[in-house]
């Protein structure tokens, strides 16, 4: 999680687990096929909805998306 961060926690090694969940539920949307669109909206949600920060904008966790996906499927082949 050193490119999505939302809430500016990854130069605090005490919160180091805040983002477990959400790398287990990106991997197992990769794992199931999900496209990077869906995991983008998925990281955007978590971020507005359960963190509340607006920024950085959606674009970014589209990005971060697909290079998840795309690590993904090099590892699997």
């Amino acid at each position: 999680w050193e490119e999505w961060d939302p809430i500016g926690i990854n130069d605090e090694p005490l919160a180091r687990s805040e983002y477990d969940s959400y790398a287990l539920e990106v991997l197992s949307c990769c794992t199931k096929g999900c496209t990077a669109q869906h995991i983008g909206n998925l990281l955007y949600h978590r971020q507005t909805v359960f963190m509340g920060c607006n920024l950085p904008p959606l674009e970014h966790s589209l990005q971060v998306a697909e290079r998840c996906v795309a690590a993904h499927l090099m590892f699997i082949d």
